[in-house]
């Protein structure tokens, strides 16, 4: 069925946005007492943005570790970071009932870093630490869905789109 005239139809909204852990958190950290005012910053500015869908369906947040580490530990982190993203959005407005936290440990991991070490090896793993949040939802606006030609969604200081 057509919308009626001067009703503009909804628009599908699909994006991803990926923070660095090391925004987020401290190093090693995942509470929300962990987490630095950057990282603050950055999800009430994430927030906001999520509050302009006019229907959102879903929140899907994932959170990585790098490679250090044993496999228990790492998933326990990541989620525990996706946990406290999750709760930090929701006490922003966003209805926990739509979001879903996942912790995925040190899968899909960005940067090898084959032969470092030390702080060397730390610093190089840096990407792999990591937040992904993926947005699902409808808007009455006229903001496109993501395609693979769109550069970017709508920038957010200190969230970087996937």
């Amino acid at each position: 069925a057509a919308c009626p005239p001067g009703k503009p139809a909804p628009k599908q909204v699909s994006k991803t946005y990926s923070l660095a852990a090391d925004a987020l958190f401290d190093f090693d950290r995942s509470g929300p007492g962990d987490m630095n005012q950057k990282g603050r910053d950055s999800l009430d500015k994430l927030a906001a943005e999520l509050k302009d869908i006019d229907k959102l369906e879903s929140v899907t947040i994932y959170g990585y570790t790098d490679r250090l580490g044993s496999v228990p530990y790492n998933q326990r982190l990541s989620q525990n970071r996706a946990n406290t993203v999750k709760m930090y959005l929701a006490e922003r407005g966003i209805p926990a009932s739509k979001m879903k936290a996942i912790g995925r440990g040190k899968a899909d991991q960005i940067e090898p870093c084959p032969g470092l070490s030390g702080q060397a090896l730390r610093d190089c793993l840096h990407p792999n630490r990591r937040v992904v949040l993926e947005v699902k939802g409808f808007t009455l606006e006229n903001i496109p869905a993501k395609s693979s030609n769109d550069p970017q969604p709508i920038p957010v200081e200190g969230v970087s789109p996937d």
